[in-house]
């Protein structure tokens, strides 16, 4: 068990959060510390300090990933682990801690109401909450929002990885961040934002949207070379934390270009040297590819594939090896909630953001943790998800990817990376129209059922991003017999209702080849025994914009979650949704 002493960037949260609450003060904190430096640590501490002053009667913890919530309830509810020991430390039991999100977890109770002392929820969830319409009710005729809306004032909210819903660029997803922190602020709600990669540019717009509410004033932290503390329009805490760069000062960061028929050859020599490999591709038809031919090279049990087109069954599957495998071969879907260390990353430079989470998973210990204290990075130079100039800039400076400042001439802080190619990425652009009417609808005590239920037709369903739909793999012999909740997750993936609006890259046409019915979710059982009319006029509508209107005609008939039901010769166990024929 490692020393369960917060890190100083840690501390100085924790300091300044005492310091606002003991003055009856309700904060916003940013704090901006690296991947990989024990940001999670600092929540449990956070809850005692906001219980102690008895400011609020409990935490939510905001993540904008299932998979994080998937793990991180699994570290905080095994004693074994540190997060875990911290739990207990300060005595939050199992029967403390419940989470809200799309998925069922065995042995923690589910919390839609955030009826927790401590609750961890997807971004989604939060958000639906938030602007009064809760979460279980979202395909209901009335909507009971006080009660969740009750708990969240009375909460401190933890906006976890914020980075990762920013990074998704959605003119919607930022519109919805915005307006959620000006109502946290509003209604004097404490925020801790917690993040590795927020460019300058993402933080403006937030100080920015924020300025206008009274005592709303941001404090950031942020690791440095030296203490300093500045204050403008906003407080910047520099905290120098000697034995995190010592650590990373000493890991020798190696890289090079690797053409994308290299990569299967690359791969396996990093292997055969004795070094853990992570691929990385924002393709699942790459990803899969690559899958095939390494696993064919060496044992099954030293290959793992991630991807958001697994069924709960394979995805459990691979996620029981991770720590183990020599190779791990993934979507952008690893950046998040995959805590493991590896020696060579190969990827594109598609966003700076992502890029560096990636990294973070190389030699994430410090140089111990890597094979010859070496992090070696092949970059694919000659795949058009690059960004332009990112290669060439990455293989002529010396970069310490775990560093966000500049310690001395012999190598450069990854913050000026980040701030250079979040800039050629173009200025950042969000809904200000859906920012308005979110503002609005918090606004009001009291907004109709009615209201609340037009404005999720005017928003496609989802006020954070597209609306989500389950793909169960059906059994051909009863493909519409009921389903429990186990069976559901363990054979069911998510996709995005844009899925199967555009045929991109014939996604679309193969779901409307393989599908062979629609059923609801209701009560925790699928049911799709009577549903045999509208499964033909819904399919009908794949590949046209009139899946929307499909959509919400269906979803206000049932009141219910529709499911996607295909054929099981569809999916290919341990591989995925098959997006070729055959």
């Amino acid at each position: 068990m490692p020393n369960l002493k917060p890190r100083p960037g840690i501390d100085k949260l924790l300091e300044v959060l005492d310091s606002k609450l003991k003055g009856h003060e309700k904060p916003f904190i940013i704090a901006e510390l690296p991947t990989g430096y024990g940001k999670t640590t600092a929540s449990p501490y956070i809850y005692k300090l906001v219980n102690e002053y008895g400011i609020s009667d409990r935490v939510i913890h905001v993540l904008p990933l299932r998979a994080i919530i998937r793990k991180l309830i699994q570290d905080i509810t095994d004693e074994g682990t540190w997060i875990g020991s911290l739990f207990r430390e300060i005595r939050l039991g199992i029967n403390d801690i419940a989470y809200q999100m799309g998925e069922f977890v065995v042995n923690v109770r589910k919390e839609p109401f955030f009826d927790a002392k401590y609750t961890l929820t997807t971004l989604d969830s939060f958000v639906h909450n938030l602007f009064k319409i809760p979460i279980t009710e979202l395909y209901r005729d009335k909507k009971h929002y006080f009660i969740p809306l009750g708990r969240i004032f009375t909460s401190t909210v933890l906006l976890d990885e914020a980075h990762i819903a920013l990074a998704a660029e959605s003119e919607k997803t930022i519109s919805t961040v915005i307006a959620s922190i000006n109502a946290l602020l509003s209604s004097h709600v404490p925020i801790v934002m917690m993040t590795a990669t927020l460019p300058s540019k993402y933080e403006k717009l937030i100080i920015e949207k924020v300025n206008n509410i009274k005592k709303a004033r941001p404090i950031v932290i942020r690791l440095g070379k030296k203490e300093e503390v500045k204050s403008n329009e906003i407080t910047i805490i520099t905290v120098h934390d000697p034995d995190f760069e010592n650590t990373y000062s000493n890991v020798k960061y190696v890289h090079e270009k690797v053409s994308k028929l290299r990569i299967i050859d690359k791969a396996m020599d990093e292997v055969n040297n004795g070094r853990r490999v992570l691929i990385v591709l924002n393709n699942i038809r790459k990803v899969i590819n690559i899958y095939r031919e390494i696993s064919d090279r060496i044992n099954d049990s030293d290959i793992a594939l991630v991807h958001s087109k697994l069924i709960g069954r394979d995805r459990e599957m691979y996620e029981s090896r991770i720590n183990k495998v020599k190779v791990l071969i993934g979507t952008s879907a690893i950046e998040a909630g995959v805590d493991v260390s590896f020696d060579t990353l190969i990827t594109t430079i598609d966003n700076p953001m992502s890029f560096i989470q990636r990294i973070g998973r190389i030699c994430r210990k410090g140089p111990d943790d890597c094979a010859d204290g070496e992090g070696r990075i092949y970059l694919i130079n000659d795949d058009s998800d690059n960004l332009e100039g990112a290669i060439n800039y990455v293989l002529t400076k010396k970069i310490n990817w775990r560093l966000p400042y500049n310690v001395s001439n012999d190598f450069m802080g990854y913050m000026e990376f980040l701030e250079t190619f979040t800039e050629k990425m173009g200025a950042i652009t969000y809904d200000e129209r859906h920012l308005s009417i979110l503002n609005r609808v918090f606004m009001n005590i009291y907004i109709s059922s009615k209201t609340l239920n037009e404005l999720l037709k005017l928003t496609r369903g989802s006020l954070l991003r597209e609306p989500l739909i389950n793909v169960f793999i059906g059994d051909l012999n009863k493909p519409c017999s009921d389903v429990g909740i186990n069976e559901f997750l363990e054979r069911s993936f998510t996709i995005d209702l844009s899925e199967v609006v555009l045929n991109k890259s014939g996604f679309c046409a193969k779901m409307k080849e393989c599908m062979v019915g629609i059923g609801i979710l209701e009560n925790d059982v699928l049911s799709c025994s009577y549903l045999t009319n509208d499964s033909e006029d819904f399919k009908k509508s794949l590949c046209t914009d009139n899946v929307y209107n499909m959509f919400f005609k269906l979803v206000e008939k049932y009141k219910a979650p529709l499911v996607i039901i295909i054929k099981d010769e569809c999916y290919e166990e341990g591989i995925g949704f098959k997006l070729h024929g055959g």
